[in-house]
């Protein structure tokens, strides 16, 4: 709640997160319109942190659709300080139809943040068999999951102790001994 609050953001807002570069295959402008579309069914805010060619047209999109008090840009966030951004909010979402690793959906999942990812490499590998958050096959899936009933506590704890026990750096070096 205090995190939110550093945010501008209340106890019941439904805090969405994005943590993607402002590019066409990250797909910040449909994420708006999904937003935008969802609006009125919760009190949705978001937390978008990334830069890129496409800041100008997301700025518009935010003023076109009103929705400046609902949306906070971050062009960077430190490393050290992501962990605020994750645990501010219920839900991460990655929109990118083809990200290959997914670092920010690990993340998401280790801070017990509700992950709604389109189905590719990445987060297909992350989330199998992860309770609590959803591969989405499109837009439509991710609304959804968004606009459904949240996860219990419990199933997103168990969810981030998978995370940490199935890609940790141990577990990568055990085998990667075991190939060499």
């Amino acid at each position: 709640d205090r995190l939110r609050e550093v945010y501008g953001y209340d106890r019941d807002d439904v805090v969405i997160c994005s943590v993607a570069r402002l590019e066409p295959e990250k797909r910040p402008l449909e994420l708006l319109e999904m937003l935008h579309r969802i609006k009125d069914r919760k009190k949705f805010r978001l937390l978008l942190v990334g830069e890129g060619i496409l800041r100008q047209a997301v700025e518009r999109k935010i003023e076109e659709y009103g929705m400046e008090s609902d949306v906070k840009i971050f062009d960077r966030v430190s490393y050290g300080e992501m962990w605020k951004i994750y645990t501010a909010a219920d839900y991460f979402v990655n929109m990118n139809r083809s990200e290959i690793f997914g670092m920010a959906v690990m993340e998401a999942v280790y801070y017990e943040t509700s992950v709604a990812a389109i189905k590719a490499p990445g987060p297909s590998i992350t989330l199998a068999g992860m309770g609590g958050h959803c591969l989405c096959r499109n837009d439509q899936e991710v609304e959804q999951w968004l606009t459904g009933s949240y996860p219990p506590k419990e199933v997103l704890e168990e969810s981030a102790k998978k995370v940490e026990k199935q890609f940790s750096w141990n577990r990568c070096a055990d085998i990667f001994t075991e190939i060499v």
